[in-house]
């Protein structure tokens, strides 16, 4: 069996432990199904609005939202009475959220209890297959897949620039060569979005056409936002409620917004509008009349969607021939584009966090490939463990990179070198270099062990919380005069951002997992974990602790318990480290 067959079987084993266990949970009570996190109810409908052709939901609970399944781009399912719809989560924040739906037949949600259920995502897993094959079926993925095996990269082009540090410059002149395949592996701070914005304007200036891509929105928009300020032509396609604001203007409806097509455009978005308002009017007493009246309406609208959708086709043709830069996921690419469009380079931005096929999906539309990002930050998700056996968790950079040469950008702009320090031996072989050498800052631990009664699990969501630690990190916050302004607090339990947030109401207070590409002068993370059996969950996945500290610019505070810790050899050597070099220090010295 080859690498493309086991993939396939791997993303087979992902999709059958999703279906199973959403099969299997169907069947529990509606308590049973929140508690495993798959289920929100009762669910609060704060708003209900036209955006183009979606209906964006805002919505509240009254408890902690399980982030393992519902999480930015997750497909969902909103239930009401007879009614149900499937769309997408376009944001969260612990208890609140917005989800799209595209159906024409939508009801007024707030008229009777609603239920938000996890779906798992038939739509990616069968681009994720099609990846699969595409390893087998697809002339340009089958010459970049026999180029990595040749292990042979030509030299790069001689390039110079001055915002750029030599290995910036060396990756350029990659990107500016002839090499099917080019890896690039940019640690935390190293300007890697940067260099990538350049080498895209160069490759612009040489005549060259250019898919960008990454595995989240997020990551997406970053580089969009580079490129717009180097006055780069960009069109962003995919879901255009997950976009930032920035960007809007530079998708298909945004451009429509300000070409020939407006004055059409604005006419169907208002007669659509004003037929939904119909269909969805609450009326008390119900007559033949009004029901003729809410279903001529739900028709004209199903009809209006239906040209507002033919006008953007007829935009995107237009478009995709003379914009230079295509932007969008893997997934988003590739439900927008025609089968056919090929582009001269494809650059994978975050290329550590996708799923092999998927990146194999966006590389089908290039003449070459190049993946960048940083395999020892986040891996992608996958629930099978299965999978995770036939190799889904490994990207394609990870994989490529453990026999193929590549570019490591080795500057670091961001921590302070007390920090940077805690992380160069264990992630980066002591390579990274510090730009900024006279940058005071710190790592310290603070650590709570014999303190407090360690760790609960909540009933509602599953999630774990540490009462005892939200304290002690809102009296270290008050005894070091740590400001809001400056400071991200993490924890990678859903249950205990919670507490946190209730607690410090006025700092930011996130997940580890959705923080990567961002940075803070003070970072604080709430590990959580403190157990007498030694369970330290999510904490065993060491890259998202690298994820963490390297947030921080000049200060970094963990807050955890070393007795429960202390049995994995990396936290151990982490914790003897800063004992070491850092400050290390015990909870107790925080009581009032």
């Amino acid at each position: 069996m080859d690498f493309a067959e086991q993939l396939l079987r791997a993303v087979s084993a992902e999709k059958k432990e999703l279906n199973d266990a959403f099969e299997k949970q169907q069947s529990l009570s509606q308590a049973e199904q929140r508690k495993l996190g798959i289920l929100l109810f009762p669910v609060s409908i704060l708003s209900q609005e036209t955006a183009g052709s979606f209906t964006i939901v805002g919505f509240q609970t009254s408890y902690a939202i399980n982030e393992s399944y519902f999480r930015k781009g997750s497909s969902v399912r909103c239930v009401q009475g007879n009614w149900s719809g499937e769309g997408r989560l376009q944001e969260l924040d612990y208890n609140r959220g917005t989800f799209s739906l595209s159906a024409d037949d939508i009801p007024n949600l707030r008229d009777e209890p609603v239920t938000i259920q996890f779906v798992p995502d038939d739509k990616t897993m069968r681009c994720m297959e099609l990846g699969c094959k595409l390893m087998h079926e697809h002339p340009q993925v089958e010459a970049f897949l026999a180029f990595l095996d040749q292990q042979n990269p030509s030299e790069a082009v001689a390039f110079d620039h001055e915002k750029l540090n030599p290995t910036q410059q060396l990756a350029v002149g990659q990107l500016l060569g002839s090499d099917p395949v080019v890896l690039i592996q940019g640690p935390p701070g190293t300007g890697k979005t940067l260099t990538l914005s350049i080498g895209i304007q160069q490759l612009i200036a040489r005549g060259k056409k250019i898919i960008i891509s990454a595995p989240s929105n997020a990551a997406v928009d970053n580089l969009c936002h580079l490129l717009l300020d180097l006055s780069i032509p960009i069109l962003r396609l995919g879901n255009e409620e997950k976009m930032s604001d920035r960007v809007s203007a530079f998708t298909i409806d945004g451009y429509l917004e300000n070409g020939s097509d407006k004055k059409l455009l604005d006419h169907l978005k208002s007669s659509l509008r004003k037929a939904e308002n119909t269909a969805n009017k609450h009326i008390r007493n119900y007559t033949k009349e009004a029901a003729d009246e809410k279903r001529d309406a739900r028709k004209e609208s199903i009809s209006l969607r239906k040209e507002i959708r033919k006008v953007g086709q007829d935009a995107k043709k237009q478009l995709l021939e003379s914009i230079p830069v295509i932007a969008g996921t893997p997934v988003g690419l590739f439900n927008e584009l025609p089968k056919t469009f090929l582009t001269d380079v494809v650059i994978m931005d975050e290329a550590g966090q996708c799923l092999e096929p998927l990146a194999w999906l966006v590389a089908s539309f290039g003449k070459r490939l190049v993946l960048c990002g940083d395999p020892q930050q986040l891996p992608p998700t996958v629930f099978s463990q299965h999978a995770k056996q036939l190799g889904l968790e490994q990207s394609l950079l990870e994989r490529a990179m453990n026999s193929f040469p590549s570019t490591l950008l080795n500057t670091q702009y961001r921590m302070a070198p007390a920090i940077v320090a805690s992380i160069n031996p264990f992630f980066y072989d002591n390579r990274l270099e510090t730009f900024h050498l006279d940058r005071a800052g710190e790592i310290r631990f603070v650590d709570m062990a014999g303190f407090g009664e360690g760790e609960q699990q909540d009933e509602a969501s599953g999630s774990i919380y540490n009462p005892d630690e939200v304290t002690t990190v809102k009296r270290l916050i008050e005894v070091l005069s740590i400001a809001p302004t400056g400071t991200i607090i993490l924890s990678p339990y859903n249950a205990q951002l919670g507490l946190l947030k209730i607690a410090l109401p006025t700092y930011t207070i996130s997940t580890i997992d959705s923080v990567q590409g961002r940075e803070e002068n003070t970072i604080i993370i709430s590990l959580t974990r403190s157990n007498s059996d030694q369970i330290i969950g999510f904490l065993k996945d060491y890259r998202r602790t690298n994820v963490a500290i390297s947030r921080a610019r000049f200060q970094c505070i963990i807050v955890g318990d070393s007795a429960t810790l202390g049995n994995d050899n990396f936290y151990q050597e982490l914790l003897d480290f800063i004992e070491e070099n850092g400050v290390y220090q015990s909870a107790w010295e925080y009581v009032e």
